[in-house]
Parts: structure tokens; C-alpha cells; sequence
């Protein structure tokens, strides 16, 4: 069975990518275990959408930034 971390791995840093170009900071974690909770830290205050991307699907989640 193949790994799924390399596609996890691939869309945090297309989200970070994104952060950066928007201006704003994001503090990525460094690992993020399959089923765990993790969080995103970022200094942009209002509504905005997360996206996961990983091997056959993609999630989509609005999210309020505090």
C-alpha cells in the first residue's frame, strides 16, 4: 500500500504557497499523523475556505478565522 502522506505533504505547502502570495502568514505543522487533529495557525482574521487534497479526493471546508 502506498503512502498517503507524500499527497498530504503536497497540499499543505500548495496552501502555504497560496497564504504567502495572499500576504498573509501561515504556521504549517512539521508532521500531521493520519487520523489525528491538527490546526493551521494564520494571522488573517474573517470567513475563509480550507482545502485538503489527498489520493482520490478533496476536501472543501469553509472555516472562520479569528
Amino acid at each position: 500500500m502506498r503512502s498517503r502522506y507524500p499527497f498530504l505533504f503536497c497540499g499543505l505547502t500548495i496552501a502555504a504557497h497560496l497564504a504567502l502570495a495572499q500576504g498573509t502568514s501561515m504556521v504549517l505543522p512539521k508532521t500531521v499523523e493520519a487520523g489525528n487533529a491538527f490546526s493551521i495557525q494564520s494571522t488573517g482574521s474573517g470567513k475563509a475556505t480550507l482545502y485538503i487534497m489527498g489520493p482520490g479526493q478533496v476536501l472543501k471546508r469553509e472555516i472562520q478565522l479569528e
